[in-house]
Parts: C-alpha cells; structure tokens; sequence
C-alpha cells in the first residue's frame, strides 16, 4: 500500500507507511460533507480514498447523501421536503437543493459524476445506506456501464444480503461488511460472524476500540481486509489512533478530522 504523507496542523510531517487513510463523507470538516468539494478537497491534501454515502431517489438516481432525508444537511429548503424520506423525492427535486449547511453552496451529487472525478491511484468506499434492495439494480448496470477499476472501488453496507447480491453480479468489485460488534476479547467471535457472511472480502469496524492485532491477524488470515471507522465524537486524537491501528495491521483507516493529520 502507498505510503501517506500527512502535514500536520503543527506544520510538521508525519508518515503511516502501512495503512491507507480514507475522507470520512469527504473532507467533511472543510467542505460540505458527501460532495464534489469535499472529495476534491480530501483527495488535495493527499489521501488515499474517499469513502462517500449513497441513496437511491423515487426515479431511480443514486446520489450521495448520509441521512434519510434532508432535514440536518439542506438550508434554504422548505420543511415538508426537508422531512421527506429522500425516496420519495425525485432527483429533480433534490439537485437543486443547497446541502452546504456552512459555508460556499454545494449540492447532492450523482455517484455517476463522482466515479468520473476518480483521480488514477486513488480508491472511493461506497457505503450503500439503508436496506432497500431496490438499488441494487441501477447500481450494478451504473458500474457496469463506467466500469471503474475494481482496485479502485469498494462496496460497504451493514446489510449483508445486499453485499450477497452485489457480490454475485459484481464479483470483480471487493464488498465489506460494516459492524458494530465488538470483538476486542475474542477472536473466536469474528470467526463465529465471518462463517455467516463468507461471501464479504472484509469488515469495516465502527471505533478503534474495537480492534486488537489478534482480531485483525485472524482476519487476514481469512483473507479479508480490516477497516476502520472512527465516530466523529470520539476523535479526540486522530494521530494516537491512527498510529495505533497502524500497528494493529489495520488495512484502512476511515477518519473525519482531517485538520489534525
């Protein structure tokens, strides 16, 4: 794996030889999160992957967006459609709304737009939100139709049975299972869920708490990749964590502020 070279807010540098850092929604901390800024803006200052949130409008467009409506992302917006359910919104509906929340206006992206800015060398993590089944379809003849290098995308859901069907018209495209189980004090656990969802190439771990080096040497093993998200709330120090994750053999660290490394 490339080799990260993070400056530091201290204006020194400081390298993570051995683990990928991925944009959590982004350069969510400097740019609107899940938008072309903010992944143009991760990928500025370096990092190897995005990872981004998709949905599925009532006319069949996916977009990037992390909640179930509008209402905590959009200004400017009335509140009926604010609370709507966004897969009950056309995505004419949506793309003209302003999802800044701060700063310069941005919008809600088609994934199609975004794979388009993949730059050659770097990765997206595309985490399909909710468990309607019903995205499974456009998102398939989308990546079919662009074909993005599998080395560069990987597919994540906490909803295994779409990972399942993805996985069986996708096998090129590695999918990771995202939980919030932890396994700190037993290996035998993982291997335990790792025997239900044989078909994932990997898990995503919600909180380096949750992580030891026996947990991810077992996964290896298996040969499967460790990731890791850190909640936003928790990141008091993302260097500490990122370092001692580096150490765990942690394949891929999902961090928020990107301020700090």
């Amino acid at each position: 794996m490339p080799k990260v070279r993070l400056i530091l807010a201290l204006g020194f540098s400081s390298s993570l030889a051995g683990m990928e850092l991925y944009a959590h929604r982004g350069a969510a901390v400097m740019e609107p999160e899940n938008t072309l800024p903010a992944i143009e803006e991760a990928f500025r200052r370096g990092y190897d992957g995005v990872e981004f949130d998709i949905q599925m409008t009532l006319d069949g467009r996916i977009f990037l967006l992390h909640d179930e409506t509008l209402e905590r992302t959009a200004r400017s917006v009335d509140a009926g459609m604010a609370s709507t359910p966004v897969g009950a919104l056309s995505y004419a509906e949506v793309k003209g709304i302003d999802v800044g929340q701060w700063g310069a206006r941005a919008y809600a992206p088609l994934l199609e737009e975004v794979l388009k800015v993949l730059p050659r060398g770097k990765e997206f993590l595309i985490e399909i939100k909710g468990n309607d089944r019903a995205i499974i379809e456009p998102l398939v003849s989308l990546l079919q139709r662009l074909r993005p290098d599998p080395e560069s995308i990987k597919i994540i859901s906490f909803d295994i049975e779409i990972l399942r069907e993805i996985k069986a018209l996708l096998p090129q495209y590695p999918v990771i299972y995202n939980t919030r189980l932890c396994f700190t004090n037993t290996v035998d656990k993982m291997r335990q869920e790792l025997e239900k969802v044989t078909v994932i190439d990997g898990i995503n771990f919600e909180a380096a708490d949750n992580v030891t080096k026996e947990v991810v040497d077992a996964l290896h093993a298996e040969g499967k990749v460790a990731l890791v998200w850190e909640p936003g709330h928790r990141e008091l120090d993302s260097i500490r964590v990122a370092r001692r994750l580096e150490g765990c053999g942690v394949d891929c660290y999902i961090t928020n502020l990107l301020e700090t490394l």
